[in-house]
């Protein structure tokens, strides 16, 4: 446990340390003077980590040993970015970016063209399937999770959630994903005001469960899945604290 939290604290702090190296190596794709870090993954290897940084716009590639920037992707985008995964075989980036016409950019790690679909509105916590075919998209504004096909950029299928479906994480075997919605569906003012996890089988493409939590549980952020498939951990703005399913 407590490696896996210095790990954690470690990918923020890289997070934190490109801000200012990326700005000053790279300075953004020209949208922004500010890098906003928001999301990274790190390769399968644990060489580097992918930063997504929101406002700038563009995806910086960081050396975990070399403690530097080594390359910047920037984004062909509109709106500001979202969310970032990393395909199974670690080859495909697939950012995700804000806006009422969504956008999702499949990039090559390789630096390769990338492509750049439209997806939902305000897409965001992109997540990738067990074989790396199925991109699964939570569409936040439209209370939805899209699942895209890779190679097509078209959604295969569409599923409706809760409320603004807000992060996600899929199980080890790819048969459940699990979805916070990152508001309660209800009135603020009733007995009874909760956000939920919704359980997503992905075989059949459809919500099969929904979690309530509890009372006053709001502003859901996160969500991750235990190596062994055992737990969910879903983090919430109120309070700070994470839960665990």
């Amino acid at each position: 446990m407590k490696r896996a939290i210095w790990r954690t604290a470690s990918l923020v702090l890289v997070a934190l340390a490109t801000m200012s190296t990326h700005a000053a190596l790279f300075g953004g794709n020209g949208k922004s003077a500010y890098l906003s870090p928001l999301a990274l993954v790190p390769s399968a290897d644990g060489k580097v980590v992918y930063v997504a940084g929101a406002t700038a716009r563009a995806v910086t590639v960081y050396d975990l040993a070399g403690s530097k920037v080594t390359k910047l992707f920037p984004m062909a985008v509109s709106g500001e970015l979202t969310g970032i995964a990393l395909s199974p075989d670690g080859k495909t980036l697939a950012v995700t970016a804000a806006g009422p016409k969504g956008e999702v950019v499949l990039q090559p790690v390789s630096g390769g063209k990338a492509r750049v679909y439209n997806i939902g509105h305000t897409p965001g916590a992109p997540v990738f399937s067990t074989g790396g075919g199925v991109l699964y998209v939570c569409s936040r504004f439209t209370n939805e999770v899209m699942a895209v096909d890779v190679k097509s950029g078209k959604a295969r299928n569409t599923i409706k959630l809760v409320r603004e479906p807000f992060a996600a994480a899929l199980l080890p075997d790819g048969s459940k994903l699990f979805v916070a919605n990152h508001l309660p569906a209800g009135a603020a003012n009733g007995e009874y005001t909760g956000a939920a996890i919704s359980v997503v089988d992905t075989k059949s493409a459809k919500a099969v469960a929904t979690i309530a939590l509890p009372n006053g549980s709001t502003g859901l952020r996160g969500a991750c899945v235990s190596p062994d498939g055992k737990f969910v951990y879903v983090s919430d703005w109120n309070g700070a604290m994470v839960r665990v399913y």
